[in-house]
């Protein structure tokens, strides 16, 4: 992601000496690794970072259906032990 990132920097810096040199030469390779990096960075998020977002969201929302759960255990007790206190008076 990273080298994505600085590539395509470099292309810029490299397009904007083609104002004053003939790097002709270089911004097309400099395009051509810009392009791959490119490429790799997207496999990367589809097959490496995406799967790990999507399992760290499903954790989480496993996390909250637990805190939901218990939330509503406590307020159950909590309504039980006044139910209990209004029958004894």
């Amino acid at each position: 992601m990273l080298a994505f990132i600085l590539t395509c920097g470099i292309t810029h810096f490299i397009k904007i000496g083609l104002l004053w040199n003939d790097w002709w030469m270089a911004a097309l390779y400099a395009n051509y690794f810009c392009a791959a990096a490119s490429v790799i960075a997207t496999i990367h998020l589809c097959f490496v970072a995406l799967p790990k977002l999507i399992a760290g969201a499903e954790a989480m929302s496993e996390i909250s259906a637990a805190e939901d759960l218990e939330a509503a255990t406590i307020a159950t007790s909590k309504f039980k032990v006044s139910l209990l206190k209004s029958k004894k008076k």
